[in-house]
Formats: structure tokens, sequence, C-alpha cells
């Protein structure tokens, strides 16, 4: 693809994703402010999504504090196209948060049928607050929720026990490096043993690990989205069966 048509194909992107306003407003947040961010969604529910946590704030162990990322919660209209466009009947899929943070996108699933919402969140600081917005979602939002079963475990991703069922992962780049290889691993293994089974990882802002999944021989991209502002871009996964 030229570099023209791949602008174009970005724009467009773009544009069905957030609309033309929408479009040209992001595309002055790139000019005047990258790190603009909205709370609307904290406004409306109660909730406490907004604020940005460094990985000291979260009270990370230090031998997870150079890979992981600090939290800052997914854009709402972002998440809203990632919900429309899966290729999935929801209700027959459990939605794995990956380092859920303060659980924006959580509470964003849960406006959907899956059979089942757990969060991983490592913080035992951040992983408190993910559970107090649940509470508050669940009250100033029930007549939305279409899915109840909501569960946080404040854990290692690395001994987070994988069910064994269909699963959507969802990963807002919470870390990188060895922690992000060990754990995609680990869902091309779990992927190998139960074949029968679908899973499918959602990756929002893919910049760290988007090359190793490349280049690893177990993951397939089957759907990309760039947009204007690479953090808002978002692209999945599945894993590869093997011969």
């Amino acid at each position: 693809m030229s570099s023209l048509a791949g602008k174009f194909s970005t724009l467009r992107n773009n544009i069905g994703t957030f609309g033309l306003i929408l479009t040209v407003r992001e595309a002055l947040a790139v000019i005047l402010s990258p790190t603009y961010e909205t709370n609307q969604f904290d406004r409306q529910f109660g909730t406490e999504t907004s604020s940005l946590v460094s990985v000291r704030d979260g009270q990370l162990p230090a031998d997870f504090r150079k890979d992981a990322q600090r939290y800052e919660p997914a854009v709402d209209s972002i998440l809203r196209h990632i919900f429309r466009r899966l290729p999935i009947q929801p209700k027959d899929f459990i939605f794995i948060d990956v380092g859920c943070g303060k659980g924006r996108a959580l509470l964003h699933a849960s406006m959907y049928p899956f059979s089942k919402i757990r969060g991983v969140e490592i913080s035992p600081v951040t992983s408190d607050v993910a559970r107090r917005n649940v509470e508050i979602f669940s009250s100033t939002a029930a007549n939305l929720q279409r899915c109840r079963d909501i569960e946080i475990d404040c854990q290692n991703v690395i001994d987070f026990e994988i069910p064994n069922k269909n699963i959507v992962f969802f990963l807002y780049n919470p870390f990188q490096g060895s922690i992000f290889e060990s754990f995609m691993r680990r869902i091309y293994d779990c992927s190998q043993r139960a074949p029968d089974r679908e899973i499918l990882v959602v990756y929002h802002n893919p910049w760290s690990g988007e090359e190793w999944l490349q280049s690893s021989g177990c993951f397939k991209k089957i759907y990309e989205n760039r947009v204007i502002m690479p953090r808002l871009a978002w692209n999945l996964w599945v894993p590869l069966r093997s011969m």
C-alpha cells in the first residue's frame, strides 16, 4: 500500500470510528494536546476511571515495573467501536481484560451479553478502585447492563489460570517485553490444548507488542483499525492452529 493510500485508509477508518466532527477534534488534539482525555464517562455514571495511575502509584512488584505501563482509561468511542465489530456472539464467550486498571473496559463490556466478565490487575490499589467502579456502575447503569457477572482478580497475569472456555482477551497495552511475550505464549499454549474453543485477542494501542506477535508464528491478525492517533488504534488476533 502506498503512503498516500495508507493515509486515506487511516482517515477513512478514523471517520468510520469517530464521525467527521470527532475526527477533526482528534486531529486537533494531536496538534494541540497529545494527552487530551475526556472524563465524560465518569461524569455520566459516577465512576472514577479517568485519572492516570503511574506504575509506582499502582504499588507493583519491583520485578514487574520495568515492563508495566501506567494506567490510563481507554477511550469510550474506541471501546464502542471494538465491541460492535467483534465477530462473535458475546453470550458464547468470557470477556477478560488483562491489566484492567480501574475497569472502564469491563464496564463497557458489561453492556454486552458476555457469559462472564473478568478483570486481571496486579495492583491492589487499582484493583480496589475497579471493584468500587463495578459496584457504582451496577447501581447507576443497571438498565444498560447485560452481564452482571463481573469479577476482579488481583494477581500477576503470569499466574492467572486461563479458563477452558471461549474467550475474548482485551489488552490496552498493559505491559510489554518479557511479560507480554510470556502471557501471549500462555494464551497460545492454551489454544493448542483445547483446539475446539475460540480465542480472540483485542490488542488496543498495540505499539509495544505487535512486532513480536507478527514474528512469533503463534498468532494471526484478522482485523486492523488504524486511526490518526496511534494510541487509539486496535487490532484483533487469533492463535494459529498447529498442523
